[in-house]
């Protein structure tokens, strides 16, 4: 087939561009590749590449910053102490924006 527009300096760095920041973009990765190692790509030619480092688009998983597993834990114990049936409860939802609410839904791995 073509040879690829990017030789192994450039696909050590875009792979080392998605180790740093696995949700980018490609129009992204794109400015970042002409702006750092001066080289201009399509985004199919990005694509390529990518699935040729053997990344692939996941959908990214989100843990809440303020999560502590052994409050959590201890809580648990608690709530059961004082209920006797889980299906007793009722839990109300606080509507609220966080530090991870403007995250992206996807990013790049292996």
């Amino acid at each position: 087939g073509r040879p690829s527009l990017l030789n192994d300096t450039d696909t050590h760095y875009l792979s080392a561009l998605i180790d740093l920041q696995p949700c980018i973009y490609l129009d992204e990765i794109q400015a970042e590749l002409e702006r750092c190692r001066r080289v201009h790509v399509s985004v199919q030619a990005l694509v390529r590449a990518l699935r040729k480092l053997d990344l692939s688009q996941k959908t990214v998983s989100v843990r809440a910053l303020e999560r502590n597993d052994l409050e959590r834990a201890h809580f648990m114990l608690q709530i059961a102490k004082l209920v006797p049936r889980p299906d007793m409860l009722m839990f109300i939802d606080e509507a609220a924006r966080n530090a991870k609410t403007s995250l992206r839904k996807y990013g790049r791995a292996k």
